[in-house]
């Protein structure tokens, strides 16, 4: 068994969330998967840019499941 990363977008201010997004990267440990999820999520906070997060009060939650591979 591997892990699979999940990761979703959301905004306090709408009080919604963006459909998860599955990345088709999987990881050989738990820690591999929650490292990156972690990693991944300031990146993608940095792209949103601090105008943005601020005025939408974005926040980005990340799970790790364990995936079957072929």
């Amino acid at each position: 068994m591997k892990w699979g990363l999940i990761l979703i977008i959301c905004s306090l201010e709408a009080g919604q969330c963006m459909d998860p997004y599955e990345y088709p990267k999987s990881f050989e440990d738990f820690y591999d998967c929650i490292q990156y999820g972690n990693e991944e999520s300031e990146r993608k906070l940095k792209d949103i840019g601090r105008k943005d997060v601020n005025e939408h009060s974005i926040y980005i939650k990340y799970s790790c499941s364990r995936i079957k591979v072929a």
